[in-house]
């Protein structure tokens, strides 16, 4: 399984593009999360078919819920922008999935977007 995370430089801000797959290291999406810096004014691509959820507090993202009264629907392959500093959590609607790892938590900083491009791939 193969996993990549592009940065192309951009005017309002960089792209993290995500693509992903049930991994069979679980801690995968959590490390990559933690090792990225995201800056308001930066997009988060989400490059698969499934629909996933944005919750909105830890413990709904700990349990794979993405049945709140908050919860955002993002359909497949669409661009989400990082519009307010704090911590997002993003899941596969797939419960199985999420379970298996298929979630990403993310920090987003106030400030000014990071010039330069970045690319990373890592195998599940």
């Amino acid at each position: 399984i193969l996993f990549a995370i592009l940065q192309p430089q951009g005017v309002l801000g960089n792209d993290h593009v995500v693509s992903w797959e049930v991994s069979r290291n679980q801690s995968l999406y959590r490390e990559w999360g933690h090792g990225s810096t995201f800056l308001v004014g930066d997009t988060l691509v989400i490059s698969m078919e499934d629909d996933i959820a944005r919750v909105m507090s830890r413990s709904e993202y700990e349990a794979c819920r993405a049945d709140g009264s908050k919860t955002l629907i993002y359909r497949g392959g669409k661009s989400i922008e990082l519009n307010t500093s704090g911590s997002w959590y993003f899941m596969s609607r797939i419960h199985d999935r999420c379970k298996s790892g298929e979630k990403i938590m993310i920090r987003v900083d106030a400030g000014g977007s990071m010039v330069g491009r970045h690319s990373l791939r890592m195998g599940g």
